[in-house]
């Protein structure tokens, strides 16, 4: 199985929510170091605890298919 993690900034203002796909990972270290790069930036850094890294599986199909 081969994983990969993505890096996801969710927020909210005004009542609007927003999901900001950041990037895709090969280490927690290289994600985090993308956090770091990203909560300086505007957009980011009004809400620091919006960043959510998670494992996903690669090669995959996320919805049901048949062959």
């Amino acid at each position: 199985m081969k994983t990969v993690l993505q890096l996801f900034h969710y927020s909210r203002k005004d009542d609007r929510d927003s999901a900001k796909l950041i990037g895709f990972y090969d280490s927690k270290e290289e994600a985090e170091k993308a956090i770091g790069r990203a909560v300086k930036l505007d957009g980011f850094c009004d809400c620091p605890e919006g960043f959510v890294i998670q494992e996903i599986e690669i090669d995959k199909d996320l919805i049901p298919c048949e062959d």
